[in-house]
């Protein structure tokens, strides 16, 4: 992974820019005197940008810039960040979802910039600059699994939120945020609002795909949104070369995935996780994610992209499709008190409880607060270890997508019915196949219904009669627990190695503690992180 980094001094605008390359290669750049305007990383939108435009792709970032300044990084879709320097100021950007990353760190009178943590923390330190734990961050990783807000482990440096940038001007600077959706409910009827949302897919689909230099490699699960994802690319005359799933053997995942794959002619790749050996990288995996989620949270997907022989540096998926239509994500909030929803251990949420608030009171709609701090933070970790090799894209995460996605009425997205009122709509194909969350194909609400009660009856087979639970799941972490000695000795080698590096806060060593002698693998998995935090930035 590559990217921008850079300092600017405050009282001058004296600035220093420095890019390391990216897989995809270096970025675009204009310069018109002494205005010099960058960006970075797989743009989709480009070729249609440029085929309204007319112009060269540098020439394009300045066009762009002058027409719409404020909201200038939300005139472009994809990967990227973007470093404006003019005269009179200097603003760098991340795009829309903040899966690239830009933290920060003033420090005497300078403001540092950079795309990974642990080397700001290097420029930092030949400043004169201490590292200290952010403790409000490391208890946050123990209650919600990863930090929220701006915040990063490191005292002192913060990273940007989702659709911000750092505006510098001399003797001063700020945060500005260009974009925040709106979730005011649609006035569309639900057949034209579904026209509308599929419209938006499918542009969504072709700026992914035929983007040049764009290879048709995808994830493909057992699951819905990757599927759609396939059948929306077929739709365009667009053929997938290769795609890859991972997980359990013979999981659902595995057996639907591979059936869809043969049934369209596809070249397809499994990588097993079998053992859960994948487990045993605690390090690599919090560095890959700059110590901002716990390290399982993509350590999966890490280990398949190092282990997969196809897979190409832009990955297509169905990332986060299902929270798009349900009330999981959007509308979750009324049958929750405040943040819950976001736990993954409650045990100690008390201890964060005031700063997720100030959080939280940023945002005026409790969806987009979540949007934020959850499904960001998870789009993010999968999107942070593809970058070693290239760049993951998914329609439901195109902002277009999303805007739209917002004003979706609460009473449309219960139990996911507007998900399956669009699939059998747009994508009839694609439905014939076993669905993840039944084990059959679908076709109706009472086949859902059907398909509930045989997949309850399937779970007590395979729990109780065939007892084989981990079939169950693409990563069943408490079999792999329990059947594998070496991983089991492993996690608590690390425990035993690194527990003292928590002897600064009692309160915090109590904590983690409690959690890694708990029967809950999740809970013992954020103690883990919260030590490889400490072992890699504070060492």
């Amino acid at each position: 992974m590559g990217g921008f980094h850079g300092h600017i001094a405050l009282e001058s605008l004296t600035h220093q820019v420095t890019h390391d390359a990216n897989p995809t290669g270096e970025p675009l750049v204009n310069k018109s005197g002494e205005d010099t305007i960058y960006a970075d990383g797989f743009i989709y939108n480009i070729p249609q940008l440029l085929t309204k435009q007319a112009t060269t792709e540098p020439e394009l970032l300045t066009s762009l810039h002058n027409t719409s300044p404020q909201t200038f990084p939300l005139s472009l879709k994809g990967e990227f960040t973007s470093v404006v320097c003019l005269n009179d100021r200097i603003e760098i950007a991340t795009n829309h979802s903040c899966s690239r990353r830009v933290f920060y760190a003033l420090q005497r009178g300078k403001l540092y910039f950079h795309y990974n943590l642990k080397k700001l923390q290097a420029d930092l330190a030949a400043d004169g600059f201490r590292s200290t734990p952010n403790a409000v961050a490391l208890r946050s990783m123990l209650s919600i699994g990863g930090i929220f807000g701006n915040q990063t482990c490191v005292a002192g440096i913060n990273i940007l939120r989702a659709g911000e940038k750092v505006v510098v001007t001399k003797g001063n600077w700020h945060i500005h945020r260009y974009y925040l959706p709106d979730s005011k409910p649609t006035s569309l009827s639900k057949p034209d609002y579904l026209e509308e949302l599929h419209s938006r897919f499918s542009t969504a689909v072709k700026e992914q795909y035929q983007h040049p230099g764009n290879a048709n490699f995808q994830l493909l699960s057992g699951g819905l949104d990757s599927r759609q994802n396939l059948s929306l690319a077929k739709q365009d005359g667009i053929t997938q070369e290769a795609v890859l799933c991972f997980g359990q053997t013979d999981c659902r995942d595995h057996w639907i995935s591979k059936e869809i794959a043969e049934h369209y002619g596809i070249n397809y790749e499994f990588v097993s996780l079998e053992n859960g050996d994948y487990l045993k990288n605690i390090d690599e995996n919090t560095l890959a994610v700059d110590g901002l989620n716990f390290y399982a949270s993509s350590a999966h997907f890490n280990y398949a992209l190092d282990k997969s022989k196809t897979a190409q540096p832009i990955i297509h998926t169905g990332q986060i499709g299902r929270t798009i239509f349900t009330e999981h994500a959007f509308g979750m909030w009324q049958n929750v008190s405040e943040y819950s929803a976001l736990l993954c251990s409650s045990r100690f949420a008390d201890s964060i409880n005031s700063e997720l608030k100030a959080e939280m009171e940023l945002y005026e709609d409790m969806d987009v607060f979540y949007l934020n701090n959850r499904l960001y933070r998870v789009i993010s970790s999968g999107c942070f270890v593809a970058q070693k090799k290239g760049y993951i894209t998914s329609p439901f995460a195109d902002p277009e997508v999303q805007n739209l996605a917002y004003t979706m009425p609460n009473e449309w997205k219960k139990s996911g019915k507007l998900q399956w009122e669009y699939l059998w709509k747009y994508h009839k194909e694609v439905m014939q196949f076993s669905q993840e969350e039944f084990g059959r194909p679908a076709r109706s609400f009472p086949e859902m219904f059907a398909g509930k009660v045989q997949n309850k009856l399937r779970n007590i087979y395979y729990k109780k009669v065939n007892k084989h639970p981990e079939k169950l799941s693409m990563n069943p972490l408490n079999h792999w627990h329990e059947t594998n000695e070496g991983l089991r000795n492993y996690w608590d080698n690390y425990y035993s190695e690194n527990i003292h590096r928590l002897e600064f806060d009692a309160e915090l060593k109590e904590f983690c503690l409690a959690l890694f002698a708990s029967d809950n693998l999740i809970e013992k998995i954020l103690a883990l992180s919260v030590l490889s935090v400490m072992k890699n930035y504070f060492s």
